[in-house]
């Protein structure tokens, strides 16, 4: 996930956690809500309401196709603004 979103070129800060709270789920925090919104769009997340604390929460299954799918926009190019140097993803 942590290069999906350097592959999405996230404006603000951004966090991945691993939570067992309530069944297994990998939370990824953004401090911008457009970060969030086009992450939502990328994985094509649906909004949901589990996590008290967040101002906005959105879901998906990470399923085969899903998997696939994340992997060809990891495997592009990172986007761009105009403008701007995009420096190539770390390995993780």
């Amino acid at each position: 996930m942590a290069r999906l979103i350097q592959n999405l070129n996230a404006q603000g800060a951004t966090s991945i956690i691993l939570s067992r709270q309530q069944g297994l789920a990998l939370l990824c925090g953004f401090e911008q809500e457009a970060d969030a919104s086009k992450f939502a769009e990328e994985v094509q997340a649906m909004p949901m309401n589990r996590y008290g604390g967040w101002k906005s929460q959105r879901g998906f299954l990470l399923n085969g196709g899903k998997y696939a799918a994340i992997l060809k926009i990891m495997a592009a190019p990172p986007r761009k603004q105009f403008g701007e140097r995009v420096t190539q993803p770390r390995p993780l």
